[in-house]
């Protein structure tokens, strides 16, 4: 008899790092732990090392979500759904190969587990069992119509299986059989990802409420192991290394990588020693990057500083020159007024004319006395005005049926005020706490239909709906909200994942844009 073996439910933060341009999706670990990335943002497969180290770029034929890895043929099988394909990876020489079309699928592919000589492939409510040549063997049909974004092989071929667009389901399994079996009774929110292995227990992952639940096949019981609190923002991919050790998350739009050291319930005195010496050295490096942080702050603020002395230093030396001025021409209009007394008769009349020579000796006297005691007035330093935070900018050309819960990426900035919007991603990171404006227009083509929603991290803060599926009409639709932002929050806008739309339209007589600006801090 199998005996069972005690899963980690304890998890600690050993790397995290940030993909630059990429919407991190499906993860595959190779034995070594070098991370091949799928990246809905691009036909760009990412191939890093668990430190963060970038060890390959590999150009696929397409945006891709799901992966699995077939070590003893040095092969990686990735989806792109898009084009409804499977495409090969040499994992050793990181080269794509050859293209794979799902048999009848016309749809979406997602999903993908290694079966033997054999792989399941998710589609639109069924998995497609398919040789490696690309043979179709058998549908399985899961009787529920939504996307399967994850397969993972468990206990006898069993099938765990994701589908992130049922909001509230109890976890099932398929058999190969086609036997559809709930998992726990326990219900869970929008699954997207699922890891298992061969004795029954398994990992889900809920991308809205950014959890992580294990489902323990001894007790049938289901345990939150990882929140949002533990660095879960719209989680999308969940992989574990071959020996169970480390755990790889990949945080979607924030396009970041989470990779934990795994645990189990019962350490002994020397691993809790261990764990407690790598959070001070963690604690350590966090202290010392931030005294860094503050050294730099420090410096820039002396130069600043030394810039102020120096230019409070001219305005003294203008003034000195402004008061030589004056006392020059004080001077000349004393000497001026002595010699009309000296050399003019002055007729009794113009008593009250003389008057003005003594005026202009006070006068003399007066910026005499203030030379000898220092009594310089000086200009005062202007001070700078806070930057203005305000962004606008606009997609330059058609986008044609993007998928659902697709960011939508406004490629040409106008405006971009503190410098908050990114083109390339198409998010606005808050650069300072305050109340902000955000507005979005989209033009739609004829027969298009579906919401677009604003996004704020993972909270849907706006949405506008457009239904034109049974007249061959374009539409634009707006939206505005007013919101609280938070300096580091995300902003984008994206489709809604339940629905599928048509083309966006972007012209020189019609734009689709994104556009905010902070009013109140």
């Amino acid at each position: 008899m199998q005996q069972q073996r005690k899963l980690p439910t304890k998890f600690h933060l050993d790397v995290k790092f940030k993909v630059p341009g990429s919407s991190l999706v499906g993860i595959g670990v190779t034995k070594d732990k070098r991370l091949f990335l799928c990246n809905w943002n691009g036909s760009t497969l990412f191939v890093m090392s668990d430190k963060g180290k970038t060890l390959a770029i590999i150009q696929m034929d397409g945006k891709q979500w799901g992966i699995a890895i077939d070590e003893d043929k040095n092969t990686a099988w990735v989806t792109l759904p898009n084009i409804q394909s499977v495409q090969v990876v040499d994992i050793v020489t990181t080269k794509k190969g050859r293209l794979i079309k799902i048999p009848s699928s016309d749809c979406d592919v997602y999903g993908i587990a290694i079966i033997g000589d054999e792989i399941a492939v998710g589609g639109y409510g069924k998995i497609y069992i398919i040789s490696k040549t690309g043979d179709l063997m058998k549908t399985l049909d899961v009787r529920d119509s939504n996307d399967i974004y994850s397969i993972s092989v468990g206990l006898k071929h069993q099938l765990y299986y994701a589908q992130a667009e049922t909001n509230i389901s109890s976890l099932k399994s398929i058999r190969l059989d086609g036997t559809v079996e709930p998992i726990s009774a326990e219900d869970t929110v929008n699954v997207i990802a699922v890891q298992s292995d061969k004795i029954g227990n398994a990992y889900f992952l809920e991308y809205q409420t950014a959890n992580l639940k294990l489902f323990s096949f001894e007790d049938k019981s289901l345990k939150t192991i990882l929140t949002s609190n533990d660095g879960l923002h719209t989680p999308y991919g969940l992989a574990f290394s071959k020996d169970w050790s480390k755990l790889f998350i990949s945080n979607h739009h924030a396009a970041y990588m989470l990779c934990s050291n795994a645990a189990s319930d019962m350490l002994d005195t020397k691993e809790t020693e261990n764990i407690r010496i790598h959070r001070i050295e963690v604690l350590l490096a966090n202290q010392n990057e931030r005294i860094r942080t503050l050294e730099n702050i420090v410096i820039i603020q002396k130069t600043e500083i030394q810039n102020l002395r120096g230019e409070v230093s001219k305005l003294k030396i203008k003034d000195r020159i402004h008061e030589r001025k004056h006392l020059r021409l004080a001077d000349i209009l004393a000497r001026s007024g002595q010699q009309m007394v000296v050399t003019t008769d002055v007729p009794s009349g113009y008593a009250n004319d003389l008057k003005m020579s003594e005026i202009q000796k006070q006068y003399v006297t007066k910026y005499n006395k203030r030379l000898l005691e220092g009594g310089i007035i000086t200009t005062p330093v202007p001070t700078i005005k806070p930057t203005t935070t305000a962004f606008y900018a606009y997609k330059s050309q058609h986008e044609p049926s993007p998928s659902p819960h697709h960011p939508l990426i406004f490629d040409t900035v106008v405006t971009n005020e503190n410098n908050g919007y990114h083109p390339f991603s198409g998010i606005f990171i808050v650069p300072v706490n305050g109340i902000y404006v955000f507005t979005f227009s989209i033009r739609v083509d004829c027969h298009s239909n579906g919401p677009y929603e604003i996004v704020k991290n993972a909270d849907v803060v706006g949405v506008v709906n457009s239904d034109l599926q049974q007249v061959c009409l374009q539409d634009h639709l707006a939206g505005t909200v007013v919101i609280t932002a938070q300096k580091g929050d995300d902003v984008f806008v994206r489709t809604h994942i339940g629905t599928r739309h048509g083309m966006i339209v972007s012209d020189a007589i019609g734009r689709s844009s994104f556009a905010g600006w902070m009013i109140s801090s």
